[in-house]
């Protein structure tokens, strides 16, 4: 299983800190030791890319401290089976979409018919919404997301 995360360095003690109240105290003094496979600081965009195939926390339980933190993230968790899933989370809000294999963006299922189910569309356009507010708050309003 792998993690992936964006979010604001100068959010990394507040990330370290919610750490701490859920997972035994490891080396989360500093956090490119806890996301061991990739730990990219932007200095021109003050943002952080780190990546973990090790250290997988409960996602959903990390995702809404986050959110509860107002804490701006977003990435992708990659299961054992290699089905990914996209997170991203702004303004106290979580939202979560499936992908397909290797993508960037959410999947939208077309049925045989040719129509796709309303549910998944919503829940890409939820995404989308939280993504873009989170890529906002991390790279800054004039960057573009893609």
């Amino acid at each position: 299983m792998s993690f992936y995360i964006n979010f604001r360095k100068e959010d990394e003690p507040k990330i370290r800190g919610l750490l701490l109240e859920s997972y035994p105290a490891e080396d989360y003094e500093n956090l490119c030791n806890v996301f061991e496979t990739d730990y990219h600081f932007d200095e021109a965009e003050g943002s952080i890319n780190a990546v973990s195939d090790y250290f997988v926390p409960d996602v959903e339980e990390f995702l809404d401290a986050l959110a509860s933190a107002n804490i701006a993230a977003y990435g992708v968790i990659v299961n054992d089976s290699h089905e990914r899933t996209l997170y991203a989370v702004a303004g106290g809000q979580v939202s979560y979409a499936g992908s397909m294999s290797e993508g960037d963006h959410p999947a939208v299922y077309v049925n045989p018919d040719g129509s796709v189910n309303p549910e998944d569309v919503a829940e890409a356009v939820r995404y989308w919404n939280v993504y873009f507010t989170a890529h906002a708050a991390i790279h800054g309003a004039d960057t573009e997301a893609f």
